[in-house]
């Protein structure tokens, strides 16, 4: 009978070594970078941390529980992805005002709904963790990622100097948000009611994660990431 648990976990450590390769290397090209590629590698770079302390949690701290970083992560994810779409979709100035009003109200609400959780003295306990922002968080990139699809195929001739390493991320973003949503969704239900069965699901939201980390990089090596 497949052990889902240790094969999950080795997933994940292979996923580590891959988002440290994909920071790194983002690290390394981040002057050469266009705007958007520097968010996403800013992006990158959290995750990388966020991952790293929930490891130390895991192996190290381990009376302690890492749950609570889900809600730090989530209006940073927000927020960076964000401005990765903002400086890659064709928008004009009255849409570039509204983008940025609706990242800064969604930002805000996110941060406090996730200040409320955390205050809350439950949120240690895996039966009463909630994490609805990550309904905004991947609603938003999903939409996002649409927009940007409708635009290349409305007016591919606007991107042909980028078209590679945006096709490779905005591929990623809506093949693993949209994924992830419902495997988020269904964690969050099980948690409360059966947290055992979590277990399958959090291995196919680490395949999902390995794909678009690898597509990260392949976004980052591709020279039309570039100034």
């Amino acid at each position: 009978m497949l052990n889902w648990g240790h094969i999950t976990e080795v997933l994940f450590l292979l996923e580590l070594l891959l988002l440290l390769t994909v920071a790194v290397k983002g690290i390394l090209v981040f002057g050469r970078l266009k705007q958007a590629y520097r968010y996403l590698t800013l992006y990158l770079i959290v995750v990388l941390v966020i991952e790293i302390l929930a490891k130390l949690f895991i192996y190290v701290w381990v009376t302690h529980d890492n749950l609570f970083l889900l809600h730090i992560y989530a209006p940073l994810e927000f927020l960076l992805l964000s401005m990765v779409y903002k400086n890659l979709l064709l928008l004009t100035p009255q849409q570039q005002k509204w983008i940025t009003r609706y990242t800064i109200g969604m930002f805000s609400f996110i941060v406090v709904y996730s200040c409320i959780m955390l205050l809350d003295t439950k949120w240690y306990q895996a039966e009463y963790f909630q994490l609805h922002s990550k309904l905004i968080v991947h609603g938003s990139l999903i939409a996002y990622a649409s927009l940007l699809f409708a635009q290349l195929l409305r007016q591919p001739e606007k991107f042909i100097h980028s078209y590679r390493a945006m096709m490779h991320f905005n591929s990623g973003v809506l093949l693993y948000f949209s994924g992830s949503v419902t495997i988020f969704l269904t964690i969050n239900y099980l948690l409360s009611s059966a947290p055992e069965q979590t277990m399958i699901f959090w291995f196919l939201n680490v395949i999902l994660t390995i794909i678009f980390h690898f597509l990260c990089l392949l976004t980052l090596w591709r020279k039309d990431s570039r100034k």
